[in-house]
């Protein structure tokens, strides 16, 4: 990418802000080139990460006196 726009002024614009943010962070966005088989997104680390978090939130509130229940209140 760096050799394409060797030279060339990036202008102010929303455009050019996203050109000069890919050229600054282009070898860690090309970074999985680099090894074969790395798949091409993290979802797996996402579901991981999702059922940690949703777990850690329904933990808060079990500790807390006010925290809501199942029980329907008549």
């Amino acid at each position: 990418m760096a050799e394409q726009l060797d030279g060339k002024k990036v202008e102010p614009t929303p455009v050019g802000e996203a050109i000069r943010y890919t050229q600054k962070r282009w070898d860690r966005l090309t970074r999985f080139l680099e090894v074969p088989g790395v798949p091409l997104d993290n979802n797996a680390a996402e579901r991981i990460l999702k059922k940690a978090i949703l777990s850690g939130r329904t933990a808060t509130f079990i500790r807390l006196p006010e925290a809501p229940t199942s029980r329907i209140c008549t």
